[in-house]
């Protein structure tokens, strides 16, 4: 194998010229290709970026924030998944208790879909309450509204955003 002694690319061939970098090259007896050699000495591009001082400016310190007595801290525009609720936890309560297994307080909360489930299994559950059927269905909604109301009682209780309503 023989390389350029200019760029170091492998010479394919006996090439009177390098392809890479374009030299000419004098062959010798060995199988390197040397460039002839000049003793020009390459100039440095000339620089149009005008060097400015840099100023550097103190960092400003600030102190480490506590959140420790906060379990909730509250946003300041309501981003979803942070803070807590907007919703009164005393209107879910009352909600979720008379209206619960029509999903009323689904509604409240904005869990449009869930309330909506609710309310068609409550509705199926009574129009098919002359079979067995509908009972079970109108029970299992019932146990739904007691589970989210007793969780909304222990705070548990998320809005769509999951925000705990704990106001």
């Amino acid at each position: 194998m023989a390389f350029c002694s200019n760029c170091g690319k492998e010479l394919i061939g006996d090439p009177d010229m390098c392809v890479n970098c374009g030299v000419v090259l004098k062959k010798e007896k060995t199988s390197t290709y040397h460039a002839p050699q000049h003793n020009i000495a390459p100039t440095p591009a000339p620089s149009y970026q005008q060097q400015y001082p840099q100023q550097h400016y103190p960092q400003q310190q600030y102190p480490p924030q506590q959140y420790a007595n906060q379990p909730y801290p509250q946003s300041q525009y309501g981003m979803a998944g942070q803070g807590v609720s907007d919703k009164q936890k005393m209107v879910v309560a009352l909600l979720a208790f008379f209206l619960g297994t029509v999903g009323i307080h689904r509604f409240y909360t904005g869990k449009v879909g869930t309330g909506v489930a609710m309310a068609i299994i409550t509705v199926i559950g009574w129009i098919t309450s002359i079979f067995i059927f509908g009972y079970i269905l109108i029970v299992a909604t019932g146990l739904w509204a007691l589970i989210d109301f007793i969780m909304i009682l222990m705070g548990k209780f998320t809005d769509k955003y999951g925000r705990p309503i704990v106001n």
